[in-house]
């Protein structure tokens, strides 16, 4: 209700805006001392043409990734480390279907196999995955996307079979 319709928030430290549409394309506010939840209702998830989102460094109270990120289908680039969510992954991370770079580095949530399994078949343009410290213990079997470029899965507890296309990924 108190919005000032003048407010160019295009002008503001961390706002990307198209410059052709006004739309904000990109979230910038990694170690920005956020605190807090990101509750489902947020605002946040109304940046329907948000390309690129970063909340990096962050500290989120150890709650849960909300599963309205999967509405910000226009995401390219999306990373959460060292933001202290926790619990499970979202399914709906899945839905992000054009994302190119994902960081869930030392989030210390959990994956769990149907999620990882969807995210691996559903994100076909993904380049750099980084999922350092994110819980993965079920047995899986990896099948990678021919276009990630960049695969970090440092303690993890990942059990399972690598398959052929794994090791075939580009130097």
């Amino acid at each position: 209700m108190s919005w000032n319709e003048s407010t160019d928030c295009c002008t503001w430290d961390g706002v990307t805006c198209d410059m052709l549409t006004g739309h904000v394309s990109g979230l910038d506010l990694s170690c920005s001392k956020l605190n807090g939840t990101i509750h489902q209702n947020s605002s946040l998830f109304q940046l329907h043409h948000l390309q690129t989102l970063n909340l990096a460094f962050n500290f989120f109270n150890v709650s849960v990734i909300p599963s309205d990120i999967g509405r910000l289908t226009y995401l390219r680039q999306l990373n959460l480390s060292g933001s202290s969510f926790s619990s499970k992954i979202p399914t709906e991370i899945s839905y992000l279907s054009n994302l190119v770079s994902l960081d869930l580095s030392f989030s210390w949530c959990e994956l769990d196999q149907k999620t990882f399994e969807t995210l691996l078949q559903n994100l076909t343009n993904l380049e750099v995955v980084s999922l350092s410290t994110v819980i993965i213990s079920s047995p899986i079997g990896i099948n990678m996307s021919s276009s990630l470029r960049y695969v970090d899965l440092e303690a993890t507890n990942l059990l399972g079979v690598f398959t052929e296309s794994f090791y075939l990924l580009p130097i």
